[in-house]
Order: structure tokens, then C-alpha cells, then sequence
């Protein structure tokens, strides 16, 4: 009687080996042939937005668009506030070939692991996972939507500024655009002078005219000046955009006389 129940037992445990190898060989198999219609695209420019569920901080938490060029994402923000990610947070957000990694790892590292792919392009749209039922908190989702491929996409000619700057005098509210100066400094990029604009020696500058500043975007800090006035600076400005066009940011400025 002994002798049977360990053979029963036995091949209960062999039978659960193998129904756990043969649900990783699908996994696996299913990340293989998602992976390779991803690849056959060659999309190499695209947006999308993703969200994680995790007992994470809330910078991580919230619908992010993340904006790819030449497979480098160039740019994260939050959907609904349009901040930019914070640059200790952007590791946290994946682009395509970085979900399948992610997959890759989770297959043979986890205990329970759920992946929905999309249709078309083949890339993750739902990862849901938990490491180790027996622990708490350390399963998580990551989902992945609106997918928009630029690959192939047309921009219009069409010159659109990081900023729109209107200066005025504080006390008489009179412009001040053609006469200022200053320096914009964007995230990881070199400072650039106002003075390259040359507005004083712009005989096309009009004076009631708001002046079109930067063609970046990113986070921002202006100084802005102008002869017999006290400098202003502003700073953290976030300046979004999609592949094609910037979302200019209109900045109205008061200088104060000396």
C-alpha cells in the first residue's frame, strides 16, 4: 500500500512537471512568433502609451506616451498632465524590444506569467506576472496601447517653436520683443543664446508679435533680459511633442525696470 501511494505520488509530480514545461515551450513559443512579425515590420519609429500596476511610486504608475526614434526613446511624458518623466523614472517605462526582453526573463523566472499580444504588430500589450506566489507585492502588469507607427511618416515643412515668449514691461505693459535677450537651456543640451535671434536688428520684428523661441522639446530653463530691466528666469518648463510637431509653450513675461 506504501508502495503504491509513492508511485501515485510520483507520478503526480511528473505529470505537473510536465504540464509546467510544456505551458513554458507555448510561452516561449508564442514571444518567438509575436517577436518575429515585430521584427519583419522593421518599425523603428513609433509611439505609444503604457501604464504599470505594481505597488510602485506614482511617478511610474500613471498612463505614460513614450515617443521612440531610431528604436531610442527620445521622449516620456504623462498623458493626462503632459509632465515630462522625471529622469530617474524613464528607466521604468519599456519600449518594444524591450517588452520582449523583459517576456524572454519572465518565462523561466516566474510563477505565474500572462502575455497578450497585439494583432498586427506583434508586440506585448499586456504583461502580467508574479514572481513568487508566496511572497506579497511582487507582481505587477505592464500595458501597452495606442500604438501609432511613424515610420513612414510625411512632416509638414512647417517650422514649429518650442516657445512663444511675450515680454512686457511690468508697470506699463509695453512690449518688449524686439529688445530682449537672454539664454534656453534644454535637458542634455547646449545653451543657446537669445541674441542669436537678433530681434533688435530685425527690421521684420514686430513689436506686438510673440517671439517663436527653440525647436526642442524636453524640460527647459529661460533667462530672459532686456536693456535697463532686471533678468527673469524660468525654469522646468516641459515642452512636449509627437513625431511630426512640437506643442508650443506661450510664455507670458513681466520685466521689472531698474
Amino acid at each position: 500500500m506504501v508502495k503504491n501511494k509513492f508511485i501515485f505520488s510520483i507520478t503526480i509530480l511528473l505529470m505537473c512537471i510536465g504540464c509546467s514545461s510544456d505551458d513554458t515551450n507555448a510561452q516561449q513559443q508564442n514571444l518567438d512568433n509575436n517577436q518575429a512579425k515585430w521584427e519583419s515590420l522593421n518599425i523603428t519609429d513609433y509611439s505609444f502609451t503604457q501604464r504599470q500596476i505594481c505597488f510602485c511610486v506614482p511617478e511610474t504608475v500613471q498612463p505614460t506616451v513614450l515617443l521612440v526614434q531610431d528604436n531610442q526613446t527620445v521622449l516620456s511624458y504623462s498623458a493626462q498632465e503632459e509632465v515630462i518623466t522625471a529622469k530617474q523614472f524613464r528607466s521604468s517605462f519599456l519600449k518594444v524590444d524591450e517588452l520582449f526582453t523583459r517576456v524572454n526573463a519572465l518565462i523561466d523566472n516566474s510563477e505565474s506569467l500572462t502575455v497578450e499580444y497585439h494583432p498586427t504588430y506583434g508586440y506585448p500589450t499586456l504583461i502580467s506576472v508574479d514572481i513568487d506566489k508566496k511572497m506579497a507585492d511582487d507582481e505587477y502588469s505592464i500595458h501597452s496601447e495606442s500604438f501609432i507607427d511613424n515610420s513612414n511618416a510625411i512632416c509638414p515643412a512647417v517650422f514649429t517653436p518650442s516657445f512663444y515668449l511675450n515680454v512686457t514691461d511690468k508697470d506699463t505693459q509695453e512690449s518688449l520683443n524686439c529688445n530682449i535677450f537672454g539664454s534656453y537651456q534644454f535637458e542634455d543640451k547646449e545653451l543657446e543664446d537669445l541674441e542669436d535671434l537678433e530681434l533688435g536688428q530685425n527690421i521684420h520684428c514686430e513689436i506686438d508679435s510673440p517671439v517663436p523661441v527653440g525647436s526642442n522639446f524636453g524640460i527647459a530653463n529661460l533667462t530672459i533680459e532686456a536693456s535697463g530691466y532686471q533678468s527673469q528666469e524660468l525654469t522646468n518648463i516641459h515642452v512636449i511633442g509627437s513625431h511630426c510637431e512640437l506643442k508650443t509653450q506661450n510664455l507670458t513675461i513681466e520685466l521689472t525696470a531698474n
